[in-house]
């Protein structure tokens, strides 16, 4: 702007530079500051000199001046929520009653959640709508709804009135916009369940721990009831109309933010995770706001879902799957490829391919199909691992049709990826599967189909309980703590304080750090669909995988099991595992077993599931089959080795196979 002699041009570069300071960060007053100086010298010759822009340079102040009375609040609910959690951790720990104390008051210091509750409210009370609806960077949403998921742990230990200004004012804002008609009479009935729950916590006295626990635990029931009502807040701006693409993304990405919200409010979280979860809850309110400026424009709503609201969903996803980290060593030879969040991957017939390759064209999506090509079973598994979901057709009857998907199912699982099963009436599908399923009926009315498929770009999966670190951590030090250089030990070192230390959420980046050290010879980092355990060193453990009803399969089962005990090593059938959950017993089993023996005879289905789950993990594994089976072996496998045998010769033939094959 230096040397610029036109009032003019000086006027409409200030205006830009302020939007652009604006821009970078809404949290720093000095750069509001002076976005604020620049928007007013415009203003001022605008109403001066051409009044027909004023509107726009007063809006453009305006949502400055909401950005500074933000701003110095927007750190308060990560720094109360900090200090409640180590309040927290005090009560839980049995500490003293003067460590209790302490930390209490500094929880309280500034006048604790009560002072901010109270400055929000005012600052959204005394806000003239016309820029309370200008909260174009979801500034204000942000901080409204981590004021609410901060209640949700909040410990309240001072005599809260229930008729105090905070809930005066949110009983106010709330009888207005019912009394105006915005509020359903299913969420005006939540609304009132929850802040009255709130409101009944904050008025009681705390005079005791014991209280205090009880009080912090009904401060995350309230907040939980609350999630709910920030699914539609708006940003001053019309709400996508129904039937939209960015009315139906917003449902979609309502799961990823719904998750993220339930597990701030569930508390127990780690000072790293807290970070993280507020960190994601910025992000998408960003991103939702993206999607309500959409509107009614499809193509701009899918690029906002392809460039934000897809990867977003990845990276919530390895956050829930954040403790199931598991080292395999697959059987191709490539690494596993990293995840394309616009990447869907069909397993099944070409009938059902075509109708969802269609769909994907329209939804900013690239379907993976069977690859082509002499190196088949290397692309696909780079194609399975590089997939946001997977699509498995089961329709068919036949079970030579229904091996090679339910083979890439059991890959896919394996990795943890989102699945979607189609299946059809009168076809059974393979064991108990815990995944969607959509039965068709009709081949020309697949809706359900595509948009289950859109569902599973979006699903987060249940983080659970059970931790993988333990079991991980044990095994890379097995496998690597004798390698030469500092780096391999140090890491290992530094996991193994991460499992007794405050964060060890830290230990996935650890083990990929490890993976990186170890160069060619390193394992390859999944996060399955279940929690695993890997071999025993010292003890030789066959599965023993194939269809349990022919005729032939007790001589073939009597056969292995003597081979077995010939040279030490224990025998598991899948059929006798007593665990209730099938396909969890079956992992179970695969991830503890040294030998997996997979007998394809008639390509069942459910052998092949398994076949996939072993050969992702690396199980020293080995396919027999009675001699037609080489001759419709699928692309997946059909350059695999089969040690074939004849039915009339079970008893010597195949028990001879496999205590060779256990003993070299």
């Amino acid at each position: 702007m230096e040397g610029e002699d036109s009032p003019r041009d000086t006027a409409i570069l200030n205006f830009n530079y302020a939007n652009t300071l604006k821009r970078f960060d809404i949290e720093n007053v000095a750069l509001l500051d002076s976005a604020k100086w620049r928007y007013e010298q415009a203003l001022e010759y605008f109403t001066n000199e051409d009044p027909a822009r004023v509107p726009q340079v007063r809006q453009a102040l305006d949502q400055v001046l909401l950005g500074l009375q933000i701003a110095p609040m927007t750190k308060e609910p990560k720094r109360l929520q900090e200090r409640m959690e180590q309040l927290n951790t005090l009560i839980g720990n049995k500490a003293s009653a003067a460590e209790i104390q302490k930390s209490f008051d500094r929880f309280l210091e500034g006048g604790g959640p009560r002072s901010l509750v109270s400055r929000v409210m005012e600052v959204i009370e005394e806000m003239p709508e016309s820029i309370r609806s200008l909260d174009e960077d979801g500034k204000l949403q942000t901080l409204v709804s981590e004021m609410l998921l901060l209640s949700a742990s909040t410990p309240g230990a001072e005599k809260w009135e229930q008729d105090s200004e905070v809930f005066s004012a949110l009983r106010r804002r709330m009888e207005q916009e019912i009394g105006e008609g915005k509020v359903s009479k299913g969420r005006e009935t939540a609304l009132r369940n929850a802040i009255g729950t709130i409101s009944r916590l904050f008025s009681r006295q705390n005079d005791d721990v014991e209280t205090l626990r009880s009080n912090m635990l009904g401060m995350r029931e309230g907040a939980a009831n609350l999630i709910p009502t920030l699914k539609n807040l708006s940003f001053g701006l019309p709400l996508p109309p129904k039937g939209s693409r960015a009315a139906i993304a917003r449902e979609r990405f309502w799961v990823v933010r719904r998750f993220v919200f339930d597990q701030l409010t569930k508390g127990g979280n780690t000072e790293g995770e807290r970070e993280a979860l507020f960190t994601f809850g910025k992000q998408l309110t960003e991103t939702e706001r993206s999607l309500v400026e959409s509107g009614n424009d499809d193509a701009m709503a899918l690029q906002v879902e392809a460039e934000l609201a897809r990867p977003q969903a990845i990276e919530v996803r390895r956050f829930a799957v954040r403790r199931r980290p598991y080292l395999a060593a697959p059987i191709w030879p490539s690494a596993p490829a990293r995840t394309d969040p616009n990447a869907v991957l069909f397993s099944g017939a070409e009938w059902l391919a075509g109708p969802i390759n269609e769909w994907c064209k329209t939804h900013n999506l690239t379907f993976l199909a069977a690859p082509s090509g002499s190196k088949f079973a290397d692309a696909r598994w780079r194609q399975i691992s590089a997939a946001n979901c997977a699509v498995f057709d089961m329709t068919s009857p036949l079970p030579r049709e229904r091996a090679p998907v339910s083979y890439e199912l059991g890959i896919a699982q394996s990795l943890g990826k989102p699945v979607l099963v189609v299946g059809r009436k009168g076809v059974p599908l393979p064991f108990d599967l815990d995944v969607p399923v959509v039965i068709i009926e009709d081949e020309e009315r697949l809706e359900n189909v595509m948009e289950a498929t859109d569902e599973a770009l979006y699903r987060i999966p249940d983080p659970g309980t059970e931790s993988s670190f333990e079991a991980t951590i044990a095994e890379a030090e097995r496998r690597f703590g004798g390698r030469k250089g500092a780096e391999v030990s140090q890491t290992l070192k530094e996991m193994k304080s991460r499992l007794s230390g405050p964060e060890p959420v830290e230990i996935p980046r650890c083990l990929e750090t490890l993976v990186t050290f170890l160069g060619s010879s390193a394992p390859a980092l999944i996060t399955p669909f279940w929690v695993g355990e890997y071999p025993a060193p010292d003890k030789l453990q066959l599965f023993h995988v194939m269809p349990f009803g022919p005729d032939w399969a007790d001589q073939a089962v009597i056969a292995v099991e003597k081979a077995c005990e010939a040279v030490g090593c224990r025998y598991v059938r899948g059929d006798r595992v007593p665990d209730p959950d099938i396909i969890q017993s079956i992992w179970d089993e695969i991830s503890s077993a040294s030998h997996v023996l997979v007998d394809l005879t008639g390509f069942n289905e459910n052998v092949a599931f398994e076949l996939g789950i072993a050969h992702t993990l690396g199980r020293s594994t080995l396919i027999v089959g009675q001699e037609e089976t080489v001759d419709h072996l699928f692309p997946m496998i059909e350059k695999l080795r089969i040690t074939t045998y004849k039915r009339e010769t079970i008893p010597s033939d195949l028990g001879a196979a496999v205590a060779a094959w256990i003993e070299c």
